[in-house]
């Protein structure tokens, strides 16, 4: 696939969507720790669809990537899944990393408050909880180096028991270790055999298997949130499923099967992600065509899809979901001291955190970007040019 225009440089539509996903997820957020849920329930529920989207999107683009880049690194070659893994783990690790070791230094402080926000404001499922010991949040050197590993989704009482949104960090690197083999796997035995191995394994998992912090567990066992891949694995493939048939549909008029069958699984796992496929791949035909792609409303959205301020939420969009909560507990701890604040409605309070807690918010992930991420970024692309060719 070496078409110019299948660059995924020319992909502004994602970055629109990165930065709206992150700004969704830091709402969902203020929501709960303002007490707006119950008035807020739509906002509330966006923060987890984007989530799934996120999913979609990072399945998306690594086969997107993938593709791009097979011609110089061979799908079947082990030095092109090392260099997969180590470009990923050095776009994932460092930010995440220094904000663990934030977590852990003030792990009881940001607790203990954490706990104080939710006594004064509760949350509608307060009380509600199926042995809520079955969360371990006691700093332990077990606990640590789970999270710095990455492997704490696998561990039921680890998988989400800090304040950092960090249960979908772990599946993106679950993923990541396995994307390599599902992609070669698509190519030699077809899309349609993998898509029906990944949701037996999906259905199986999601059948047998309790999620989340009011649900029994299963015959497979209980997590807090679905942070082993299984349950999430067949979001990440839809997402595949969208590059390979935008790819064949580019090459040769063909691939909408593949794109019929990751809006049908996005309907299956959530409604809202199934019109957002459906409309990513609405864009990307009318947007790319040569009879639509002159017309003035395709041409606006174009330009507000590529503008300086949409590659500027791209940019932060990583970062905006990593630091979010730490900037609402310091403004939470802020306005906690006033009475007048607390007696405000849910929706009053809910547009006053969030005005104070976005601009540096913003601000500070576009900061990490430019002094962690890239650099990151950077030393894994140098790391990548020193594998040993065999």
């Amino acid at each position: 696939m070496s078409d110019k225009s299948l660059n995924p440089s020319t992909l502004p539509a994602l970055d629109f969507a990165r930065g709206m996903m992150a700004t969704f997820v830091f709402l969902s957020h203020t929501a709960i720790l303002t007490g707006a849920v119950g008035d807020l329930r739509y906002v509330f529920r966006l923060g987890g669809v984007a989530v799934e989207i996120f999913m979609f999107i990072s399945g998306f683009l690594m086969l997107w990537h993938f593709q791009l880049r097979e011609t110089k690194e061979p799908w079947d070659k082990m030095k092109t899944w090392r260099a997969f893994w180590v470009r990923r783990f050095f776009r994932m690790a460092p930010l995440y990393w220094i904000l663990l070791v934030v977590i852990f230094a003030f792990h009881q402080p940001l607790q203990d408050f954490h706990h104080k926000i939710h006594e004064t404001f509760s949350l509608p499922w307060a009380g509600q909880e199926v042995y809520p010991s079955r969360i371990d949040s006691n700093l332990s050197a077990g606990n640590v180096l789970a999270h710095f590993s990455f492997v704490f989704g696998i561990i039921p009482k680890w998988a989400s028991n800090n304040l950092l949104p960090d249960w979908s960090i772990t599946l993106e690197m679950q993923f990541y270790l396995l994307f390599p083999l599902l992609a070669l796997m698509m190519k030699r035995v077809g899309w349609i055999v993998l898509t029906i191995a990944v949701l037996i394994l999906w259905q199986l998992f999601a059948s047998n298997t309790g999620v989340g912090l009011t649900t029994n567990s299963g015959p497979w066992g209980w997590f807090p949130m679905p942070t082993i891949l299984p349950l999430r694995i067949a979001v990440f493939f839809s997402g595949m499923l969208v590059a390979w048939g935008l790819a064949r549909w580019h090459q040769s008029g063909k691939g909408l099967p593949e794109m019929l069958v990751a809006v049908g699984i996005g309907w299956f796992s959530d409604h809202l992600l199934a019109l957002f496929i459906i409309g990513f791949i609405a864009w990307e035909f009318t947007s790319r065509s040569s009879r639509f792609s002159q017309w003035l409303p395709i041409r606006m959205v174009q330009s507000l899809f590529s503008s300086r301020i949409i590659r500027l939420f791209a940019d932060a969009s990583y970062g905006i979901y990593l630091c979010h909560m730490l900037v609402l507990l310091a403004v939470m701890w802020f306005l906690l001291s006033n009475q007048g604040f607390i007696e405000y409605s849910p929706i009053k309070r809910f547009i006053i955190v969030s005005a104070l807690s976005f601009p540096p918010i913003f601000g500070l992930s576009l900061a990490c970007h430019r002094w962690i991420e890239k650099p990151g970024i950077e030393l894994g692309r140098k790391l990548v040019n020193k594998l040993p060719r065999n």
